[in-house]
């Protein structure tokens, strides 16, 4: 889909919080992927959501209003993860079994090291462009769930303590070292969560409601 909403809260807003509808996106489509914040957000790639359900390359910046076609990313691919920000964003694994990523500075993107494991839908936006952390995901062929976790330090990526629990398309937050990935699936959805203090993994407290793809 190509439908963009915006959240909106404060101590001035009348409800406790609301959504609103923005402009579309210029390309409709789905498992693509994203950095940055409500006023300076980038996403890229994806797949469309018709037949013959093309990956996809485009990416989109957006600037509280409308979104801008920019720089395609260098491959057309789905399934895959990003982190940072507007000007300084990371895309890396995807469908199928990618250990490629690439950085962006806000108008080219450039190859840079890849994955050891390659995955799709692994954890999303923890850390920065230089300290990024990918946690989890799906691998085909065999279809497996890796508690695989790597960091990435601007330039290469390099294995770290594994989770607990391997699962797909967590949602994740937090820094390099002090990291929340919840939710996510296998054959079934899951509530739950593990911390990560920069050394090991440890189980927080279950979302209300299973879910996955966050």
């Amino acid at each position: 889909y190509s439908n963009t909403e915006e959240w909106n809260f404060s101590t001035n807003t009348i409800t406790a919080g609301a959504w609103a509808s923005s402009s579309a996106t210029n390309t409709a489509r789905t498992t693509l992927t994203g950095a940055g914040s409500q006023t300076a957000n980038v996403i890229f790639a994806g797949q469309l959501t018709n037949p013959p359900y093309a990956n996809q390359s485009a990416t989109e910046e957006y600037n509280g209003s409308t979104w801008s076609e920019v720089t395609d990313y260098p491959s057309a691919v789905s399934n895959l993860s990003g982190l940072g920000t507007q000007t300084a964003a990371l895309g890396y694994g995807g469908y199928p079994n990618v250990t490629a990523s690439f950085e962006y500075d806000g108008t080219n993107w450039t190859s840079t090291g890849a994955m050891g494991t390659g995955r799709e839908l692994a954890s999303a936006n923890i850390g920065t462009q230089t300290a990024g952390l990918a946690a989890g995901g799906y691998v085909r062929s065999p279809d497996s769930y890796p508690t695989a976790v790597e960091v990435y330090n601007g330039s290469t990526w390099t294995s770290a303590p594994s989770l607990n629990t391997g699962l797909y398309g967590r949602c994740g937050s937090g820094t390099q070292t002090a990291s929340l990935v919840s939710g996510g699936q296998t054959s079934t959805t899951s509530n739950a969560t593990e911390e990560y203090n920069g050394s090991s993994w440890s189980s927080g407290g279950n979302l209300i409601t299973d879910r996955g793809l966050l």
